[in-house]
């Protein structure tokens, strides 16, 4: 008897198979893409997106029927790839070859399994084929067992976890009204950074600030571990924000240093990335890492501050890339696009009063301070989830 059976469930509860309660067809790669939408084509559903939301590509009316379609019921596996092991519901399209799609027999809900299987996301992970090209082990999916109650006890469990995801929603959203509420104070303040209707004097962005990359990753500083400092790389610098989830470290000489050692205030540009349309996002860098340096793929911008802040460079940076500004500028290799430094520093950029830019500083201060409760309040959020799910599983949430 395994772990699993030894585990004491609720009257009426078993323990069952994956393999046993679930079938799933893995996607097929249609013959033709198009990389427009026509009437009657679906999206297909790779990897891009994932990451954007969007799909550039769509299959074609007269292929749908050789393809595995989706709807917002069904559930989709990411099988194969990066992202092997993510799940999502809510889809419509067509599946990937990358995926699978899973369907629930009769006596398990889809959205009961849904939330079993991403309590199961580590599991799948850690239980991946390949060398190069992870996928999810077939067996270690089957042989996963899972707690199944009564279709109304599924329900129920469903009931409450549903209304849970949506207050996750409810904080998601308020998070995305704070970033909105800042860039109509900008464009109140300092108007459109591309009409520039106040009619500011402009200028390129290296009169007011230097301009430099950062170190090259490679093998030999990989390998040492002596000398390491944390670094920033492009998934640390998003729109007007960090994320310092996931730091990594790196080995410089003691000449390199000083070079590459970021100060607070600098803004730190993305200068490739596989999506054309994150390329020159921009975020402050307020030194919550000691001695920490940046990748060669974020630029860094450090302001002469007699006649510019850096939130108002970064607010202004990112509302520039929306309108296409570092896309049009972008060249690609190897699938990524990237810009330079020197596109960096032949940015025109409008020169607003000082006093006004310390007023919109003040202001962004004011709201990050709130961001920051804000995210508190996401993390409590999240964890209450965690419990909550934990406790579903075991038959402890519901009589």
């Amino acid at each position: 008897m395994d772990v699993h059976e030894r585990r004491v469930l609720p009257e009426g509860w078993e323990w069952k198979r994956l393999g046993d309660v679930i079938k799933y067809k893995k996607g097929r790669k249609p013959v033709t893409l198009l990389d427009e939408e026509t009437e009657g084509s679906l999206q297909y559903l790779t990897a891009e997106y994932f990451r954007t939301g969007n799909s550039k590509n769509f299959v074609p009316k007269e292929e749908l029927s050789k393809c595995i379609l989706c709807s917002e019921h069904d559930i989709i596996l990411i099988w194969d790839g990066s992202k092997a092991g993510d799940i999502f519901m809510g889809l419509n399209g067509v599946v990937a070859s990358t995926m699978i799609k899973i369907e629930p027999e009769e006596k398990l809900l889809e959205t009961y399994a849904h939330f079993f299987l991403k309590t199961q996301f580590q599991n799948f992970k850690e239980h991946t084929n390949g060398s190069s090209i992870p996928h999810v082990s077939k067996l270690s999916f089957d042989n996963t067992r899972i707690p199944l109650p009564p279709l109304p006890t599924q329900r129920r469990i469903v009931s409450i976890l549903e209304k849970a995801e949506e207050t996750k929603k409810l904080r998601a959203q308020a998070d995305e009204l704070t970033d909105r509420l800042l860039q109509s104070v900008f464009m109140e303040m300092f108007g459109d950074p591309v009409r520039n209707p106040k009619g500011w004097e402009i200028v390129k962005l290296s009169k007011i600030g230097e301009v430099n990359s950062g170190f090259t990753l490679n093998s030999q500083r990989s390998a040492n571990n002596n000398n390491l400092f944390p670094y920033l790389r492009v998934a640390n610098v998003f729109h007007n924000k960090l994320d310092l989830n996931e730091i990594k470290y790196i080995h410089l000489s003691d000449n390199e240093i000083e070079r590459f050692l970021l100060r607070k205030n600098d803004v730190l540009i993305v200068e490739g990335h596989g999506n054309i349309e994150e390329i020159g996002r921009a975020a402050v860098w307020s030194e919550e890492i000691s001695k920490c340096v940046h990748q060669n793929h974020l630029i860094r911008v450090r302001l002469d501050e007699k006649y510019m802040l850096p939130y108002f460079l970064s607010y202004f940076l990112n509302m520039y890339g929306d309108h296409g500004y570092f896309s049009s500028k972008s060249s690609t290799t190897s699938g990524l696009n990237t810009i330079n430094t020197n596109k960096v520093r032949n940015v025109k950029i409008f020169l607003p009063l000082l006093p006004l830019q310390q007023k919109f500083a003040r202001i962004v201060e004011i709201i990050e301070a709130m961001r920051q409760s804000q995210n508190q309040s996401k993390q409590q959020i999240e964890d209450l989830f965690s419990v909550l799910m934990q406790k579903a599983f075991k038959g402890k949430m519901v009589a």
